[in-house]
């Protein structure tokens, strides 16, 4: 199931973690990662939300983001069609739509 870590919404290209550097700077990211760690912070200024398979409320990354105000989500079961295309996370309930 999914859940949410860290509330708000956030909308923008759903980008894979490996493909960061090729990302546009002038584009919104939510980016996909497998597992929350700490080293995300280092996209904490590219990024509009995350969304990880794995991780929790207490995790070094969730604690950071919403202190930063960055909504954070477990989504287990992603449907690998949404890269690369525009979707909106809700750090609040875990949902994540396609746009």
């Amino acid at each position: 199931t999914h859940v949410g870590l860290s509330k708000g919404i956030a909308e923008g290209i759903f980008v894979l973690e490996k493909d960061m550097e090729n990302a546009a700077v002038d584009q919104p990211i939510i980016l996909f990662v497998e597992t929350l760690s700490p080293s995300l912070t280092q996209y904490f200024d590219r990024v509009k939300g995350i969304c990880s398979r794995r991780g929790g409320m207490l995790s070094h990354l969730a604690i950071i983001a919403r202190e930063q105000g960055l909504p954070v989500i477990v989504y287990p079961q992603v449907d690998v069609s949404l890269f690369e295309k525009k979707v909106r996370i809700d750090g609040a309930t875990g949902e994540i739509r396609h746009e």
